[in-house]
Parts: C-alpha cells; structure tokens; sequence
C-alpha cells in the first residue's frame, strides 16, 4: 500500500475509536404528573389542542347525527341481511325496507338508515356519495323488549363493529335500490 493509503487508513481507524469511545450519560425523560381530572394528557411539550396545553381534545359528546342526503333516500330501498343461527349452523338472508322491522330468530331487527358511502366528521355520519364506496346500515336490534344492539354493519368490513349475540350473528350481505 501506498503512504497515503496507510494515512487515510490511519485517520479512518482514529476516528473511529475515538467516536465509538465517548460515553454519554443517558437523559431522563422528565416526569410526567398524574392528571388530577382523570382525562388523558399529552406530553407536555406537545402543542396545545383545543386551546389547553396537554389537553387531548375529547370526542363530541353523545350519538352522532345522521344526515342522509336525498339522492341516498330516494335512492335505496333497503337491505338483505345475513342472519346466522350459531347453535343450529342455519343461515338466511332476511330482506329488509329502510325504516321497517322484521323478527327473525327471536330478534326484532330494525333498519334505522343506510348509507351506501359511509362518511363520519364534523359530528356527524353522513353519505359521501351515492356509490357504494363504503356501504353501511344502522340497526337497533331488542331481545325480549330490551335493546341489544344499535350501531352500524359495514359490508365491506363486516368484523368493524360487529353485532355480537350468544346465538345470532347478523351482516350487511347487499343492498336494494328503489325502483
């Protein structure tokens, strides 16, 4: 090897030594208080959200609203659900208008809405469009009188929320456009 080579080669191997060598001291992260109202907080060095430092801002209070636009109401007519007898294995699709109830395995089922491009912000769930983007139905469903369930099932994602029951399982299978 050249005597440049055996310099760079000499530098190279220093700094290295030298820079894997320095032991620095590792920082604590700073305490964080407990929060005397129980809410969640941010980091203290986070930026302030709503207005208050540290404060995570809270979900709008209640149920959101659901504003369905009136291409999406005269445009659906209802709903076919899949409806799941656990003990017995037994399956059947339940056909089911906007706004109608039907008892199917000892359950009321109601349809509430649908909404064929599910959209939710600004306090409210609304449809984005009239495609079938993201299709939705919002359903109350009682047992004996009292409700079980009131919520939304996503054909698309029918694991998302699902209607949970000891015997009965119940999915978004297809929709029916009015006529």
């Amino acid at each position: 090897m050249s005597r440049w080579n055996w310099m760079v080669l000499a530098l190279v191997v220093v700094g290295v030594a030298v820079g894997c060598s320095k032991q620095e001291e590792p920082v604590a992260p700073a305490p964080v208080a407990a929060p005397a109202s129980g809410e969640p907080q941010m980091p203290a060095s986070h930026p302030p959200l709503d207005g208050q430092a540290g404060q995570m801002a809270a979900p709008p209070a209640g149920p959101r609203q659901v504003e369905v636009p009136a291409e999406v109401l005269s445009g659906w007519k209802g709903v076919v659900l899949g409806v799941t007898n656990r003990t017995t294995g037994t399956s059947q699709d339940v056909s089911l208008d906007i706004g109608k109830s039907a008892v199917v395995e000892g359950l009321e089922i109601t349809v509430a809405n649908f909404v064929p491009h599910f959209s939710m912000g600004g306090g409210s769930i609304t449809s984005a469009s009239n495609d079938t983007v993201n299709p939705a139905v919002k359903l109350t469903v009682k047992e004996g009188g009292a409700e079980v369930f009131s919520g939304w099932l996503f054909s698309l994602y029918p694991e998302a929320h699902p209607f949970q029951h000891e015997t009965v399982g119940i999915v978004l299978k297809d929709f029916v456009k009015s006529e």
